[in-house]
């Protein structure tokens, strides 16, 4: 089958197609042909790794959308079923190697994809989605509470809106001016411009926040916590993807990054809001609640664009360019 692998680490020209043996099913996994995947900054971090820290010609790709070719009996999935989730974790180990024809997947990590949404659409919804499903999840938000969402034009914010409207929620974000009127039409209430104002004079009008979701750390956590209500939540986005991401280009190690995370918390406890650490996992059931929200048109999953699968490397220098409104799509199968 074809597949685009690290090679070596390096630039987006460093992915490269080649043909690979297909994998083998076991028990309690489904086989996938995979229609579309998706690019996450996990991948453009995993990919510049040294060669030490990742398996030789990794596949990466957690996002997977895909028809069931192969099943158990009892599985609670049939051969052409329309399936969509994330693989386990995301890290250099765990990648669930999605930038590929085929791959077994534990079947307690997907939901079916619902009629009207496409694969692509279904391809860009996992990770971001299930990251804002569980940040939110028993944080109480509800009608009329004040809700702020970091960069609410990428990909976990710009679910995250739609989530807390759902939830009847007052929404405000952060994002640049160019992608205000892509926000507002997902539900934003409030749009701050982050580049010409600071998002601390939203609370100085109306209130601190009941729920704040952070998706980018370091200087806007104590900012945040500052103005987070002494019983709200605020969410901060933590995983290997996260921690790779803010502790390389910031030239601390993943090490220094989480006890300071652990130092927030800690404080949190003590003195302010909840603080809620945000790990992201895979879950069927997550996944189907989710799809429930796409089929009654709660939630889409913006395509921002698509690359056909020789062209993974064109698809990670489009993320790293700039600031994509959702998600950069990579399609696999016609």
């Amino acid at each position: 089958m074809r597949a685009v692998r690290v090679l070596e680490p390096g630039p987006p020209e460093s992915l490269r197609s080649a043909p690979v043996p297909v994998p083998v099913r076991r028990p309690g996994e489904i086989t996938v042909a995979v229609h579309a995947t998706s690019v996450n900054p996990i991948d453009l971090r995993v990919r510049n790794l040294p060669s030490f820290m990742v398996a030789r010609n990794k596949i990466l790709g957690g996002d997977i959308a895909g028809t069931v070719e192969e099943c158990d009996p009892l599985s609670q999935f049939r051969k052409g079923d329309r399936v969509f989730g994330m693989g386990a974790f995301y890290s250099p180990i765990f990648a669930a190697g999605a930038y590929a024809e085929k791959v077994c997947i534990n079947e307690k990590h997907m939901a079916l994809i619902p009629d009207a949404v496409s694969f692509e659409q279904a391809a860009a919804t996992p990770l971001v989605a299930l990251t804002a499903w569980q940040a939110l999840k028993g944080a109480n938000v509800g009608p009329g509470q004040r809700v702020l969402i970091h960069a609410g034009s990428g990909g976990v914010g710009h679910v995250a809106i739609q989530f807390a409207k759902s939830r009847g929620a007052h929404v405000t974000t952060t994002c640049s001016a160019d992608s205000a009127a892509f926000v507002r039409s997902l539900g934003a209430d409030e749009v701050i411009d982050y580049r010409t104002q600071r998002f601390e004079d939203a609370c100085q009008r109306e209130g601190p926040f009941d729920f704040i979701l952070d998706v980018i750390g370091g200087e806007y956590e104590k900012r945040s916590l500052a103005v987070c209500k002494r019983k709200g939540t605020y969410a901060h986005i933590f995983s290997a993807g996260w921690a790779l991401h803010h502790g390389m280009s910031m030239g601390k190690g993943v090490a220094w990054e989480t006890w300071e995370a652990l130092q927030g918390y800690a404080r949190s406890f003590w003195s302010g809001p909840r603080y809620k650490l945000v790990l992201v996992q895979p879950s069927g059931h997550d996944m189907t609640a989710i799809a429930r929200l796409m089929k009654e048109r709660r939630l889409t999953a913006a395509v921002d664009r698509s690359f056909p699968l020789e062209s993974a490397g064109a698809a990670h220098r489009h993320l790293e360019s700039g600031h994509p409104k959702g998600k950069v799509v990579i399609k696999v199968l016609d």
